[in-house]
């Protein structure tokens, strides 16, 4: 078997996750977005079961918290070079080879990401045309 591929940010601070502010703010606010799942959770299951009363809102917290975790560390794992990558064939490109392939996925996720973002522009417009809200106890604006 080949050896892994060497991280190319390795004994250099350039271009690092834990150097660049952006992806630190990123890394902290998922951080405590998952903290705070973990904490509302917990509310939940110690109030259903010593006091037999619900929180009702653990649902509808928990899903924006995960919604915010999920994009949140999307750009720590990007500068992170966190993502899967098929090493055996990236280990038998050239170096030249492997930036492209690298150039080349960040050109699909930017793709990806535009296309998101538009597709969620449109849905905020039309919800906050509409005055949409959850049907839940909080009632959150959709927009």
């Amino acid at each position: 078997m080949s050896e892994p591929l060497a991280d190319p940010h390795a004994g250099s601070s350039e271009g690092r996750a834990d150097d660049l502010l952006p992806e630190k703010v990123c890394l902290w606010l998922s951080e405590l977005s998952l903290a705070g799942m973990v904490v509302l959770t917990v509310a939940e299951v110690v109030a259903r079961s010593l006091f037999n009363f619900s929180l009702e809102i653990t649902d509808e917290i928990g899903g924006y918290l995960l919604a915010a975790l999920t994009f949140l560390s999307l750009p720590v794992a990007l500068t992170g070079n966190a993502y899967h990558r098929v090493e055996f064939i990236m280990t038998r490109m050239t170096r030249r080879g492997r930036a492209l392939a690298r150039m080349l996925f960040n050109i699909v996720n930017l793709a990806f990401g535009l296309i998101l973002d538009w597709q969620l522009i449109r849905l905020v417009l039309r919800s906050f045309e509409q005055e949409d809200r959850a049907r839940t106890l909080l009632g959150t604006p959709l927009w």
